[in-house]
């Protein structure tokens, strides 16, 4: 039978652990996001993931379920996706205690990652500082020419099917918008024209858009890699006027 004051002390620490593992719960819930999993390949069998998914080191398969995953509130998350033997690196930003479901691609997209609640694409600000013209090709369909000094914002449009999937910021020298590789149904060896237009890729990168974010990049000539820099979110008006 315990004593008196060991039934105090040991009261005394019960209290002590419940007020801990309160904040701690509180601590650790506004630091998570929630996501919905759903078959990315419906027809693989149960046991095998074909695609799996790395969210700031927290790894998970395919198979529909619901986790809450530690998100970073200091910068951007990082994610992997591993589909198959390829990999994809990307950088978003999720919101605390938001809920965002993953779900099966269409043709140009094995998955698609999509906030429950307001999901709008965003948009990207390049500002050259180098000495030269450069070309920037957003989520491979929008192309700017941008010159030494000038600075560009621009909607990164998607296709409405797979509005929700990684988004390619590319960098190029301005020799990589040249006419000649454009596809002109001749009998031109298109292979040996891509080789030589890659030759002129400077850096790329990969976001994913979920809450309407702006984007700002820059080119470091140092590192040879672009820096991102999130500088706000579109309002309601901004994004129907950039989205028409």
């Amino acid at each position: 039978m315990l004593c008196h004051f060991c039934m105090i002390e040991n009261k005394k620490m019960i209290k002590f652990l419940k007020v801990l593992l309160l904040f701690t719960c509180s601590i650790s819930f506004g630091q998570t996001a929630i996501l919905k999993v759903h078959k990315v390949f419906p027809n693989s069998k149960e046991n095998i993931n074909h695609i799996k998914f790395i969210i700031n080191e927290q790894s998970f398969g395919e198979k529909d379920t619901i986790i809450a995953i530690k998100i970073n509130k200091n910068g951007f998350d990082n994610c992997c996706a591993i589909i198959y033997n390829d990999t994809l690196n990307f950088k978003t930003k999720f919101q605390e205690n938001e809920v965002y479901k993953v779900e099966q691609g269409c043709c140009c997209a094995a998955f698609t990652l999509t906030a429950e609640k307001n999901p709008h694409r965003g948009t990207i600000k390049f500002k050259n500082q180098t000495k030269r013209s450069l070309g920037l090709i957003i989520a491979e369909a929008n192309v700017e020419k941008i010159g030494s000094g000038k600075t560009k914002d621009i909607y990164a449009l998607e296709s409405a099917m797979c509005m929700f999937k990684p988004c390619s910021i590319l960098v190029t020298e301005k020799e990589y918008l040249s006419d000649k590789y454009d596809y002109k149904s001749d009998n031109i060896d298109y292979n040996q024209l891509s080789k030589e237009q890659k030759k002129y890729e400077i850096a790329l990168i990969w976001f994913h858009f979920l809450h309407g974010e702006k984007v700002e990049i820059f080119y470091n000539e140092k590192t040879k890699k672009l820096d991102l820099n999130l500088i706000g979110y579109l309002t309601e008006e901004e994004f129907k006027k950039v989205s028409q």
